[in-house]
């Protein structure tokens, strides 16, 4: 009898042990990332709720369940509102010259002015949706030798910068994992950065996992080997 008429054989079953093993894992991967983001967009919600929710109160509602007649949920509406009059405004005011005004205000207050303008700047570059915003993702040796972490290039420093230092100097931002909006500003050499072919949008998506999430190659990576076998 030809190998083609044997009937396939059942696959062989799984002890209780291996199934029940299986199952909490992939419940694990389920519900591990589903409670992590559940739990840090109601934090980022309540801190904004707290903002304008505190002051805004009402008594005849005071009970148990809402103390001080605070209802969860107004201090965001607050606050959406608050956004939306403000650029309405603003917009408004964009050709009178009274927003202009109010900015030459506060950048000749001393210490508002590196505050606001920073802030202002910041802000643009990540709301506007600006592609200059980070101009490259940069493979960087840092905080020492043999050392290498993921950076984004940013606008060129000023050219004084480059002849104090005597090399031509690039502005490099090396965010902070699993938090990449937060990290480190470094002035380095642009012959110590290596740029690489990843997009600003992959880049954040590797730094935020920790390497787990990962887009694939653009090339095979050749692996090392020894000398040839003679």
């Amino acid at each position: 009898m030809s190998g083609d008429l044997l009937p396939e054989l059942p696959p062989p079953r799984r002890s209780f042990g291996a199934r029940l093993r299986g199952w909490f894992l992939t419940g694990l991967l389920v519900l591990g990332p589903t409670t992590i983001t559940l739990y840090v967009v109601f934090k980022l919600l309540r801190t904004l709720d707290s903002l304008l929710g505190r002051y805004i109160k009402i008594p005849a509602l005071t009970t148990t369940w809402l103390p001080e007649g605070r209802v969860p949920g107004l201090g965001i509406v607050a606050m959406f509102l608050l956004i939306l009059v403000a650029g309405a405004l603003a917009t408004s005011l964009a050709g009178t010259g009274a927003l202009a005004a109010w900015e030459r205000v506060l950048t000749r207050l001393p210490l508002a002015r590196i505050i606001y303008s920073a802030t202002k700047s910041l802000g643009e570059a990540f709301l506007s949706g600006r592609r200059t915003a980070f101009r490259q993702v940069l493979l960087v040796e840092y905080p020492r030798p043999g050392v290498w972490v993921i950076g984004f290039r940013s606008a060129d420093p000023p050219a004084e910068l480059s002849q104090k230092a005597g090399v031509r100097l690039v502005s490099v931002f090396v965010p902070n994992t699993p938090n990449p909006t937060s990290g480190y500003f470094r002035l380095l050499p642009e012959t110590s950065v290596k740029p690489l072919d990843l997009t600003i949008e992959q880049a954040f998506k590797l730094i935020a996992s920790a390497g787990v999430v990962q887009s694939p190659p653009s090339s095979p990576v050749p692996e090392p080997h020894g000398p040839d076998p003679v």
